[in-house]
Formats: structure tokens, C-alpha cells, sequence
């Protein structure tokens, strides 16, 4: 699986660190974060790229994060960017993303998905944070 983001319509800010409008790295840095957090087993870091105060419905999102954590113990994870605009302040990006996992149980069947979602990305005070993923049932 790759974990590549193509360039963006939109420029990026002069500070890659947090930029103040939306571009390649906001998107890059926060898909590979959740990316990274998957395949190191991470959850916490795949947690931290959303804004739990802005998401709708967060706390189904982050039990639904913690559950695949807890039933599945290796992940390979990746995305290809394919389409991103910038939307009334916010930036949306279309991902081909990919999620494999190995169950703790030997028995049980290997978590495979691979789907087409679209991310929602808003500046707060503290930076970039993905506010929406949809469909949520991916995860």
C-alpha cells in the first residue's frame, strides 16, 4: 500500500508547521499522521489528527477507533489522494484509502477494506485538525 498525497490545487503556506490556509501539507501531514498511527499501532495518533470538539459525534468515532485497536493486532494502512478543493474556509480531499488488519484471535477473518472517503479538514487555534470522514462505517 502507498501512503502518497498528489500536489493540490490550492498553495501552501510558507510555514510548513501551520500554515493558515489549506494545501498539500495540511493534507499530507494529517493523512500520513492517521496513516502512520495504523501502521505503527498507534491509536492515540490516529486519534489526534481529528478535532474531537468540532467532529460530529466523536465519541461513536473514537469508541469505533478504539474497538479495531482492540480486536485487531497489526495494521497496514495507505491512501491515494485522488481530488481537493478548498470549501468556505475548510479544505475537503476524495482518498482511495486502504486498511488491512491481522486479528488477535487466530481464528477470526483478516480486516480488509478499501474504499473511496472523503475527509474534512478545519483550522483551529492549535492548527489543521480533520473534522469529518465519511462514510464512518469504513472504520
Amino acid at each position: 500500500m502507498l501512503a502518497l498525497a498528489a500536489t493540490l490545487a490550492v498553495p501552501a503556506s510558507a510555514d510548513p508547521k501551520s500554515p493558515q490556509e489549506f494545501g498539500n501539507d495540511v493534507v499530507s501531514r494529517l493523512l500520513q499522521q492517521v496513516t502512520e498511527g495504523f501502521n505503527t499501532g498507534n491509536q492515540g495518533e490516529v486519534l489526534a489528527a481529528f478535532d474531537r470538539a468540532r467532529m460530529h459525534n466523536y465519541p461513536r468515532f473514537r469508541d469505533d477507533i478504539k474497538a479495531l485497536f482492540a480486536q485487531y493486532d497489526t495494521f497496514r494502512a495507505g491512501y491515494n489522494l485522488r481530488q481537493s478543493w478548498p470549501q468556505d474556509g475548510r479544505g475537503v480531499v476524495i482518498v482511495e484509502f486502504e486498511l488491512e488488519a491481522s486479528p488477535q484471535d487466530e481464528g477470526s477473518a483478516p480486516f480488509r477494506r478499501s474504499a473511496q472517503l472523503r475527509f474534512e479538514f478545519a483550522r483551529a487555534r492549535a492548527g489543521w485538525k480533520i473534522v469529518d470522514v465519511s462514510p464512518r462505517s469504513f472504520f
